[in-house]
């Protein structure tokens, strides 16, 4: 039956990890986000929620949740959602997106006959991830390589068993990870980092407001933890990455030089039968060199690959060509609304106890879009 009142319809999208959440699925307390939203619009509108649409894997591949394929999939799903959706009659249709679900959201409403079926997005704690090509030499991902396989050849021999073995497993892991990125750092790998920073290049979608009438409003919680620990991650992957191409760089001089030394002076020693006593202390000198140079280069370059997954790639191949960050709006200048929590909610809560306490902040908003009466 067709409402007298406005009628107000609640897309709900979850974040990382939470598919099935109560927030998005049960209305059975009065403090979950569903009961204290329509308690605090009603009467004066008619609010309905939809969860029927969702994203991610359930089981075993849950945690392949929090990469870039799968937040493309569920903004494609959504986009196919919303074109399915009915035009909500005598009102308006907003999207609630917590966490990576708005940055599923936003990539959905790139497609224009979606974004005519939304009225407004509100984003809650959404980390939105920006980035941009990063500069990385294969050549220095190989000497350090190198330098690892050469020292285990000359360290393994002295070696216990037990630390022999390990050395050489560290040593064959670290070139499969090598070979990976060689073999598939090409050009189709290239054109999908294109892809994906057009995804993420949000400035194409400042249109949303207000001309098509879909506004974004942008919900945070102060001291947000998830945004503080990505900001960190990047700041810190910005130096490990610098320190990781001086080190290499400096290994590769040692390195060059013991080519062009040792190497050719131990060949005639052997060949001609010479005993040259400075080629063993060059070696020596050689070893005690490259040792804290080759761990300082591994130890570097395996700490850059824990910052970079942390963002979620789908793939080690796209950590060493790929600088990706956070920030707390999409678009320069972009206000904020501040949601206030309970004063002792502290550490890894805060990023997800946004949605009960944001419900009285959406239904202000509403209600003054409505008073403003901007047309649906």
């Amino acid at each position: 039956m067709p409402s007298d009142k406005p009628v107000l319809v609640f897309t709900l999208i979850h974040g990382t990890f939470s598919k099935g959440a109560p927030w998005v699925r049960e209305d059975v307390k009065a403090t979950f986000f569903r009961s204290r939203l329509r308690s605090a619009l009603e009467p004066a509108f008619d609010v309905r929620f939809e969860d029927r649409f969702t994203w991610g894997h359930d089981g075993l591949r849950r945690p392949w949740d929090n990469t870039l394929s799968a937040r493309r999939l569920g903004a494609k799903g959504l986009t196919q959602y919303l074109k399915d959706a009915p035009t909500v009659v005598g009102g308006r249709r907003y999207l609630v997106a917590h966490s990576h679900g708005g940055n599923v959201a936003l990539q959905a409403l790139r497609d224009e006959t979606a974004r005519l079926k939304v009225d407004g997005l509100f984003c809650l704690a959404t980390p939105f991830l920006f980035s941009k090509r990063a500069p990385f030499s294969r050549n220095l991902f190989g000497f350090s390589a190198l330098t690892l396989l050469l020292g285990t050849l000359q360290w393994s021999s002295r070696l216990p068993l037990v630390w022999s073995i390990a050395l050489w497993t560290y040593t064959i892991i670290y070139w499969l990870l090598f070979l990976v990125i060689l073999v598939f750092t090409h050009d189709e790998t290239s054109e999908k980092i294109d892809q994906h920073l057009m995804e993420v290049d949000f400035a194409g979608l400042r249109s949303l407001s207000p001309e098509l009438g879909t506004r974004v409003w942008i919900l945070r919680v102060p001291e947000d933890e998830v945004g503080s620990l990505m900001n960190f991650s990047y700041s810190i992957g910005r130096s490990v990455r610098w320190c990781w191409q001086l080190v290499n760089r400096i290994g590769g001089w040692f390195l060059g030089a013991y080519f062009l030394t040792i190497y050719p002076a131990r060949f005639a020693s052997e060949q001609f039968g010479l005993d040259w006593p400075w080629i063993d202390q060059f070696t020596t000198a050689f070893d005690r060199l490259m040792t804290p140079v080759m761990l300082l280069a591994t130890v570097i370059l395996f700490a850059m690959v824990v910052l970079r997954l942390s963002f979620a790639f789908d793939s080690v191949r796209w950590v060493p060509v790929l600088d990706t960050w956070s920030k707390p709006v999409p678009w320069e200048g972009e206000s904020v609304e501040l949601v206030s929590l309970d004063p002792h909610t502290r550490g890894l809560l805060r990023h997800t106890k946004i949605h009960g306490p944001a419900t009285a902040k959406i239904a202000d908003l509403v209600r003054r879009r409505f008073e403003a009466r901007v047309p649906a």
